[in-house]
Formats: structure tokens, C-alpha cells, sequence
């Protein structure tokens, strides 16, 4: 079961009209050049990627596996340090968020410490604290340090039409996302799955600051019930943001814009490219050749990686400008 699957297990589908900011920059082509068949490596419906020492972590719909790439010598010679952390995952079959990384040639896990009774679903690594997001009722943000007391911060995005929303509603709304650090460590992007959401935020001094918050079209809902309402999409529901990558200038972000109703299973293959900078201003948007699901950024490369859904699960490479 991915993120995606999980989500429906929250929500169902209902309406939305999406409006919002438009892309004034016109669209450029980015060649995409196929390097491999994941099917030969019995991973198929592949939705998220990323590398962690000389492995890529791959994340499909049976689960999370691990891929020594072929024809990518370079990019594997890059291994993680002594002091470099690896990547935090939800794991569904843990129900909770676990940290894999590299230990000599073998891929391991650990666990995550958070703060308890709470239901975490998304987390990232800074150089001493980890942001995370989930079905959190004080704050869309929580903040946990290597030492000291862990606390909320931001609030969810409202929707205008819904204004008595409770945040409890929010957090289900908004808990399928994207969480990137910068690698420096300073700022992070959330992106969110399911709108045209996305945060830039920065870090410092113990808290979280919103530097910008983009909305390219906001979850237009309604809710079901009323003791428990339910949030309810319809299929006309656009898909919003399904990955993203970081540098230390650039956020790359892949974005679908398509409806179910429109795109059937294909709603989540993402077509387009952006390129932020982190004040979340759009720097570049490219059209790819080929749908994708997941992306991970080489810095010795320039060139991003990506997966992707379609019949035999092909790895991409994604040669950028200099």
C-alpha cells in the first residue's frame, strides 16, 4: 500500500473547481532519456524514488524496495558519510515513520523518536531536529530538536468555503504531502498531494517561519454526515504535487493538474516540471516527454531521476540546464 492508497483509506472523492494562481512562464521541453526497466527488478506501479548512499529507495504499490541502478557508474560512486543521515519514509506496514539508511553496501531501518499519541505520517531531517507532518490537531508543523521540547507551528490552509473547518478536518485534508529539507538545512518545501498547495518555509532559532505559501487551486470539498462528517472529493478533483526534489538554489517540483474523471489511474502521472527558487518564486516550468511519478536530484550530475507507472516501471534520467 502506498501514500496514495493510504490517503483514500481517509478521505474519499468530491467536487472541486480549481482556480487560482496561473503559470505566466512558458512551457519548455525536458527530454527524458529511459535507462532502465524496474520490472526486471520485480517492482512495478512505482510512484516514489529516492538515493541514499549508492542505492536508490524505490516506493511502489507492494511496498519499498531497493535498486542498484545500472549505467549510472558515476552517480553510484557518491556514497553517504559517517555523519550523514538517510531518509525518512512512511511505512505502512509499521503504521509509523521509519529512517533507512546505508551501512556499508546493505541498506538498514531505524526508528523514528517523535512525540507520542500522535499520528505521524511525513518527516524530514534537518542537522539537529526533524520536521514532520500528520494528522496533527495543533499545528500543521511539528518541530522536534535533538534536545529539548518538541512544539507546533504554521497553520493549515483555510478554504474559503468551509471557514469552520476544524483542524482536525484540515489535518485530513492536507495529509497526503511532500517534506523536503534544504540540504544546509535552513528552509523546507511541503507540497501537498491532493491541491495546488505548496510551503516554503525556513527554520531558525528553534522555530518555523511561512516564507511563502503558493496555491495553484485549493481543495474545493464538501463534507458528508454530520456527527463525523467526511471529506468527499468528487473525480473532477485535480491532482496536485507528487514529488519533489531540492538543491540548494532549486526546488523541483512535478505536478499533475489532471482529474480522475479525466485521466482515469493515469491522474497521478505528472506531465510537468517546475523549478522554484526557495522564496517559492517560479524560476522555470517544463513539459516532459513521458509521465512521471517520483523524482530524486543528483548535485554531482545535474540530472534528476524519475520513475514512473507505466507498463514495465522505467527509471528515467532528466538531464537539467546548466
Amino acid at each position: 500500500m502506498n501514500k496514495l492508497s493510504f490517503l483514500f483509506m481517509l478521505i474519499l472523492f468530491s467536487c472541486v473547481d480549481p482556480s487560482g494562481e496561473k503559470n505566466e512562464k512558458p512551457l519548455k521541453r525536458l527530454k527524458i532519456e529511459g535507462i532502465q526497466n524496474l520490472s526486471e527488478e520485480g517492482i512495478y506501479d512505482a510512484w516514489g524514488i529516492l538515493k541514499v548512499g549508492n542505492k536508490f529507495i524505490v516506493r511502489s504499490s507492494s511496498g519499498i524496495a531497493t535498486v542498484e541502478a545500472k549505467n549510472i557508474d558515476s552517480m553510484l560512486s557518491r556514497s553517504v558519510g559517517d555523519n550523514d543521515e538517510g531518509v525518512i519514509l512512511y511505512d505502512c506496514f509499521q503504521d509509523n515513520v521509519v529512517e533507512y539508511f546505508t551501512e556499508g553496501d546493505k541498506l538498514q531501518t531505524r526508528s523514528v523518536e517523535l512525540l507520542e499519541g500522535q499520528k505521524h505520517l511525513v518527516a524530514a531531517r534537518g542537522r539537529d531536529f526533524i520536521i514532520s507532518t500528520g494528522l496533527y490537531e495543533n499545528g500543521r508543523y511539528l518541530y522536534t530538536p535533538r534536545e529539548g521540547e518538541a512544539r507546533y507551528f504554521l497553520s493549515y490552509p483555510d478554504l474559503p468555503d468551509l471557514p469552520d473547518l476544524t483542524e482536525k478536518m484540515k489535518a485530513i485534508l492536507y495529509a497526503s504531502s511532500v517534506l523536503r529539507v534544504r540540504p544546509d538545512g535552513m528552509r523546507f518545501v511541503c507540497a501537498d498531494m491532493y491541491s495546488g498547495v505548496i510551503d516554503f518555509c525556513c527554520v531558525g532559532n528553534g522555530s518555523i517561519e511561512l516564507v511563502n505559501r503558493l496555491c495553484l487551486h485549493m481543495p474545493d470539498i464538501r463534507l458528508i454526515g454530520k456527527k463525523q462528517p467526511k471529506i468527499c472529493y468528487t473525480r473532477d478533483s485535480r491532482m496536485g504535487f507528487t514529488d519533489v526534489a531540492v538543491a540548494e538554489d532549486l526546488v523541483y517540483v512535478l505536478y499533475s493538474g489532471k482529474s480522475y474523471r479525466e485521466a482515469g489511474k493515469d491522474f497521478t502521472s505528472c506531465d510537468t516540471l517546475m523549478v522554484f527558487d526557495w522564496d517559492g518564486n517560479l524560476q522555470n516550468t517544463y513539459n516532459l516527454e513521458h509521465g512521471v511519478t517520483g523524482i530524486s536530484y543528483e548535485v554531482g550530475e545535474n540530472v534528476l531521476y524519475a520513475v514512473s507507472n507505466a507498463p514495465h516501471t522505467p527509471l528515467f534520467r532528466l538531464q537539467l540546464p546548466e
